[in-house]
């Protein structure tokens, strides 16, 4: 199973002691749902909702903030969250450069556990979000407008 979900990062400025830091105001509240596999294949209802949201305040280039990923499972089995992407959209200005922005996925392996979500429960994980410091490159171009990201997550019964 997979799930796709689409969020907005708004971006604007303030004057931090006697030098201009852009700052990053994060207003992501987006969710989307998707199907999960069955053992007679795929479910014809909605099975798994996410919702992301910047913590700790705002974004400051070269400062990683917290993304916080919510995941609802809608159904009465538990599901296990093997993988968590998240990817930048294109900037609507043309001066506002995607790569300037950097996340953290998630991935299960022999380290690290999936993600349980009880039967109709919430789980919540952590990743990353940030807004590179480039001291060279004038990023005015991000203030204020709504940088899209995009969150997967792959995830099965158990």
């Amino acid at each position: 199973m997979a799930v796709v979900m689409t969020v907005a990062l708004v971006i604007g400025s303030v004057a931090v002691a006697a030098t201009v830091a852009d700052i990053v105001q994060s207003r992501m509240g987006a969710q989307t749902q998707t199907k999960v596999p069955t053992a007679s294949g795929l479910s014809s209802k909605k099975s798994l909702a996410l919702r992301a949201k910047v913590l700790q305040g705002p974004l400051i280039p070269g400062v990683k903030r917290p993304l916080q990923v919510t995941m609802t499972n809608l159904l009465k089995q538990r599901l296990k969250v093997t993988a968590i992407k998240v990817t930048v959209g294109k900037p609507p200005s043309s001066g506002c450069q995607k790569s300037w922005i950097t996340t953290t996925s998630f991935k299960s392996s022999a380290k690290k556990k999936p993600i349980m979500v009880k039967a109709r429960g919430k789980a919540k994980v952590t990743l990353s979000v940030q807004l590179k410091n480039l001291s060279s490159v004038n990023q005015d171009a991000c203030k204020g407008i709504r940088i899209p990201l995009k969150l997967s997550a792959t995830a099965r019964q158990g």
